[in-house]
């Protein structure tokens, strides 16, 4: 980051396994395009790729778990470090609205990451009071074709316990066929909310 705090450089050496030698396993590789990676003018992405005889298969978009995870906590890391507010931060990563290589709908558009970033913001309560022991953290990730940020309301109690009270999610993946309020992408978001606290407790 520079003297005010802005993210100007970013480095990331991805460590993964291959069962060829020449490719990674399934789910297991880092694409140039993973955000921040086209939005930081100095960047640069390494990997190293370990052996592995064991068949490996898709669990529920590996990689995107994984990445989403480390990236966002990372981002979260730099913000604090810098002082500054997050969901700023996170802004300021978008910079102007505007899509990505190849410009279709496989690429992250800036304008409609910014906005998603901006609604759960609004709809959690960023940067209002909150109770004694509880905070808000804020992540994005684009992910097939869906841009997509959540903020969850946690607490930690004496024994270091936490609680997840709330979460709060904004998605845009454009037209949704299915809008049955028990099926369709409000179910799916449910359930991938669902698999992160298990995965993650």
């Amino acid at each position: 980051m520079d003297a005010k705090g802005k993210l100007v450089a970013w480095r990331d050496h991805f460590i993964t396994f291959s069962s060829d030698g020449k490719k990674p396993v399934t789910g297991g590789n880092m694409p140039p395009a993973e955000f921040p990676l086209p939005l930081i003018a100095d960047s640069e992405l390494q990997q190293t790729m370990m052996p592995l005889k064991t068949p490996t298969g898709a669990w529920r978009a590996p990689r995107s778990n994984a990445v989403a995870f480390a990236v966002q906590s990372f981002l979260h890391e730099l913000s604090v470090a810098a002082g500054r507010d997050h969901v700023e931060f996170i802004l300021e990563i978008f910079g102007e609205p505007r899509w990505l290589p190849p410009a279709t709908a496989s690429a992250l558009n800036t304008g409609r990451a910014a906005a998603v970033v901006k609604l759960a913001a609004e709809k959690a309560g960023w940067g209002k009071p909150l109770p004694k022991s509880r905070a808000l953290g804020l992540a994005f990730h684009f992910s097939h074709a869906g841009h997509f940020a959540e903020v969850a309301e946690v607490s930690v109690d004496a024994q270091k316990r936490i609680t997840v009270h709330k979460v709060t999610v904004a998605g845009d993946i454009g037209p949704i066929v299915n809008m049955s309020p028990r099926g369709g992408q409000r179910a799916a978001l449910m359930g991938n909310y669902g698999d992160s606290l298990i995965v993650t407790f």
